[in-house]
């Protein structure tokens, strides 16, 4: 036992070695390196990508790492097909960060406070700027409204206030995939046509349904449940009274300001709005009843979870181009499509602080130059 302990650690070391002696056109693990390497990589070429994903709990079907395993997935395959395509770049891949808000409140989900992941991720970011290191893309697994309001907010901070180039695009590219609009993309990795029950199946507001049950499979089938197919769709189904009043509604909030710039950026129909939102207030409301998921698992396939894999960092790898090599999107628009809320975003509260002292104190030196007169 000694001895292939010893083959095993000589064998780990080899592989540590090999990952930390190339970094330029690679992917190398962050936890890997010495600092040596960190020293000849070069400031302006590094792009340095951080999974932040927590614990949460994923239905009966799926282990509680799911979002990070995701997280972890995306880091690497897109990591890698951006070195890849960019050889005169290093890609660096960073210890996944175990930390995320707005999880479904169950036992074995941990939850931190939205303030604390934002203040987290921004310290994080700071770690590598000090050092001169500018570029840093979040791989995240996690859908939540705050959780992802979070990381988009550290995103502007850290670009505004440290000039760096720091990107949230995961649960972006992920929602087109999780109504539907990447599709064809999907297939043409899968090498197959979806089937209509499949793409029905996968249309949901995702959680623990067709898409990260097919992740899993891919990744570590012996997590799944072996009765996973047993958990059919859970999809709610809206009143005929709810649609028509979405179809009455939806011209409305076209003209309205702030409610058009929501539905653009969504960009589903307002009925399919209020399934959403009755959805996840579901999922978050646990008292009448345990909703452990969100879809349908039994459609799920290691095919397809490889497909997406394959398909999600073509999607953010252009992304990533974009803002890292054509320059031709800011940093600050690759984030998620819950920061069109614009009253959730820390940017607007602070703003809309300040101009509150400003009108009370403007108000409160008019009255007393209204007393004195």
């Amino acid at each position: 036992m000694a001895i292939l302990s010893s083959i095993r650690g000589r064998n780990m070391e080899k592989k540590k070695k090999k990952a930390a002696d190339k970094t330029q056109g690679k992917l190398v693990r962050a936890a890997w390196c010495r600092l040596d390497d960190f020293d000849r990589l070069d400031r302006e070429k590094t792009l340095f990508i951080l999974p932040v994903s927590s614990l949460e709990v994923h239905g009966y079907h799926l282990p509680n790492d799911t979002d990070m395993t995701s997280s972890m997935v995306l880091a690497e395959e897109t990591g890698a097909l951006f070195a890849r395509k960019h050889r005169d770049w290093a890609v660096v891949v960073l210890p996944l960060l175990n930390i995320g808000t707005d999880e479904l409140p169950l036992p074995g989900s941990i939850e931190f406070s939205r303030t604390t992941v934002y203040r987290a991720l921004r310290e994080y970011a700071w770690s590598l700027r000090r050092f001169g290191f500018t570029n840093l893309a979040l791989a995240n697994g996690h859908g939540g409204l705050m959780h992802n309001i979070a990381l988009d907010d550290a995103c502007r901070t850290c670009n505004r206030k440290y000039r760096m180039k720091m990107i949230s695009p995961s649960v972006r590219v992920f929602q087109d995939f999780i109504f539907g609009k990447k599709f064809p993309l999907v297939e043409r990795h899968l090498r197959r046509k979806l089937t209509d029950r499949e793409k029905e199946g996968l249309t949901d507001l995702e959680h623990a349904g067709g898409w990260e049950t097919s992740i899993v499979l891919a990744e570590s089938p012996s997590l799944v449940s072996k009765d996973f197919r047993k958990y059919g769709s859970s999809m709610l189904r809206m009143s005929e009274s709810t649609k028509k009043w979405a179809r009455i509604l939806e011209p409305i909030f076209w003209k309205l300001p702030v409610l058009k710039g929501i539905m653009k950026v969504l960009g589903v129909p307002l009925a399919e709005g209020f399934r959403i939102k009755a959805t996840a207030d579901k999922m978050y409301d646990q008292k009448k009843e345990r909703y452990t998921y969100s879809g349908d698992p039994s459609v799920a396939t290691a095919d397809i979870g490889r497909a997406w894999k394959a398909a999600m960092a073509d999607e953010i790898a252009a992304l990533m181009e974009q803002v890292y090599i054509t320059g031709t999107k800011r940093p600050s628009e690759i984030v998620s499509n819950y920061s069109a809320f614009l009253v959730l975003r820390r940017d607007f509260m602070v703003a809309a602080s300040w101009i509150l002292c400003i009108l009370l104190f403007c108000l409160a030196l008019a009255i007393r130059v209204g007393l004195l007169g």
